[in-house]
């Protein structure tokens, strides 16, 4: 079966745009990672640096990608799609450094999982409100 049977267009753009924000929010993640990871721990630098993500990626993914304007229902949806998200990343990044993945590529580890279940869950919260 094709993949535009299965998927009709507005939504395939809707994940092109969801993966620029979130090549994006990663940039500014990993960034601020890598620059805070010398003088913090890398949990530390791990949470600063999803703060900052979180930041540019609501903004982004109302106006750009789901194409909403901003309200507390869906910036709500939108935290609470987050914190499961990052509780979830922390998780991982601990068992990655704990099986001996390199803290500097764990993130990388850790977003590949993560990225498909946050597209999921924030897709559900602007879809609704």
């Amino acid at each position: 079966m094709k993949l535009d049977k299965l998927i009709n267009r507005e939504s395939r753009m809707q994940i092109l745009r969801f993966c620029i924000v979130g090549f994006i929010s990663v940039c500014v993640l990993y960034s601020l990672f890598t620059l805070l990871l010398p003088i913090t721990g890398y949990l530390w630098a791990y949470t600063i640096g999803y703060v900052g993500s979180f930041v540019v990626n609501y903004c982004l993914s109302a106006f750009f990608t789901f194409k909403k304007k901003a309200s507390i229902k869906n910036g709500l949806g939108f935290i609470f799609s987050h914190v499961v998200n990052y509780l979830m990343q922390v998780a991982l990044l601990n068992i990655s450094v704990w099986i001996n993945i390199n803290v500097r590529l764990a993130p990388i580890f850790v977003l590949s999982i993560c990225i498909p279940v946050n597209y999921l869950l924030t897709s559900r919260f602007f879809s609704k409100y």
